[in-house]
């Protein structure tokens, strides 16, 4: 049977014909635990994109199951988040 994708050719990634492998949008159920990014403060420890400029309105995400942290962006925040 030949693919109506018109994406997918023949010998490439199969699975955008197959809708039980379709991409599918999932929220998250659970909180996050953050703080404020400090302007200036030192970010030893921290894991920041290379995409990323610390800003004033940053937030620094914290791990709950290692205590990892990193940084996420004002504008990812404030698109994502909510507090709860």
């Amino acid at each position: 049977m030949r693919c109506p994708n018109p994406k997918c050719k023949d010998g490439q990634d199969q699975n955008c014909c197959n809708p039980d492998h379709s991409i599918k949008h999932y929220k998250k159920n659970a909180t996050q635990a953050m703080r404020p990014y400090i302007v200036g403060e030192d970010l030893t420890g921290v894991s920041v994109s290379d995409e990323d400029t610390p800003e004033l309105g940053g937030m620094i995400a914290i791990g709950a199951d290692n205590n990892a942290r990193w940084y996420v962006s004002k504008a990812f925040f404030n698109e994502n988040y909510v507090e709860a």
